[in-house]
């Protein structure tokens, strides 16, 4: 391999590694990623999968990554029983998990979902 080969190379290298490095950052730019989320919980609301007050725990579980399921009580001012049901309905839709049945509440990124929060890479 020549000088003259092994810098065509590593320039093709260079440039095709940048060129990835944009594409990944266009999927998780966070306000179209934030977007697309808005719009899959919306969906999941207008489809009656969703009640309004589980997609506020699902848009508070995107900000903050985790919650306690404390927190579901305070952030959709329901009594403890009702939290207790939107945390469940959460949990059966896939949406969300948890590592126990006490433990705090995490999105669960499903491959159902991917193609709607990352449409260009699927």
């Amino acid at each position: 391999l020549s000088e003259e080969d092994m810098a065509a190379f590593i320039r093709f290298f260079v440039e095709s590694c940048v060129d990835q490095l944009r594409f990944m950052h266009s999927l998780v730019d966070t306000k179209k990623f934030q977007s697309r989320f808005q719009m899959l919980v919306q969906t999941r609301v207008s489809m009656g999968e969703l009640s309004q007050q589980a997609a506020r725990v699902m848009m508070r579980l995107f900000k903050e990554g985790e919650l306690r399921r404390g927190e579901v009580q305070r952030i959709c001012q329901v009594e403890e029983r009702q939290a207790t049901k939107i945390v469940k309905g959460l949990l059966e839709s896939g949406l969300v998990r948890s590592d126990s049945s006490k433990g705090p509440l995490r999105l669960r990124f499903h491959s159902e979902i991917l193609p709607i929060l990352f449409p260009d890479l699927v």
